[in-house]
């Protein structure tokens, strides 16, 4: 997640709703604080966990200071 906006934002990431994804290893710019500067990146891996050969959707929330987004995660299995 890259910061786009020419002053820096703090920003907050609220993991999945279910348990078929999850977040690891999230690095931020600063070791102490959760700012990102103008064109630094906030880094981080998703896992999947699934329970079945089920399709599964879920998303990542991100909150700054003025708004909030989300990043759909999506797994799909390619059909036989």
């Amino acid at each position: 997640v890259t910061n786009m906006a020419a002053e820096s934002k703090r920003i907050k990431c609220v993991p999945p709703s279910t348990d078929n994804f999850t977040i690891r290893r999230v690095k931020y710019p600063s070791d102490t604080t959760g700012d990102v500067a103008p064109g630094m990146s906030l880094t981080f891996a998703v896992t999947f966990h699934a329970p079945s050969f089920a399709d599964f959707d879920d998303f990542i929330t991100f909150i700054t200071e003025e708004n909030s987004f989300k990043l759909p995660l999506r797994a799909r299995r390619e059909p036989p």
